[in-house]
């Protein structure tokens, strides 16, 4: 199981942060398509907002998986 905790403008932009977790969340889900078993968890609930809003991120995605 993957997991990710991403701390919303510690020591950079938010614009950074939002970059971050776009990245993040695009790579686990090439790891869900990869791994059958594999699960995912993330712990920001902001982050799931910052998906859902352009440039396209990757809950989408994972809502399909």
């Amino acid at each position: 199981m993957g997991h990710s905790h991403i701390d919303s403008a510690w020591l950079w932009p938010l614009r950074e942060t939002i970059r971050k977790v776009s990245r993040t969340c695009s790579s686990m889900v090439e790891l869900l398509g990869d791994e059958e078993e594999f699960l995912y968890g993330m712990s920001s609930r902001p982050a799931y907002k910052w998906l859902k809003t352009p440039p396209p991120g990757s809950l989408g995605a994972a809502k399909q998986r």
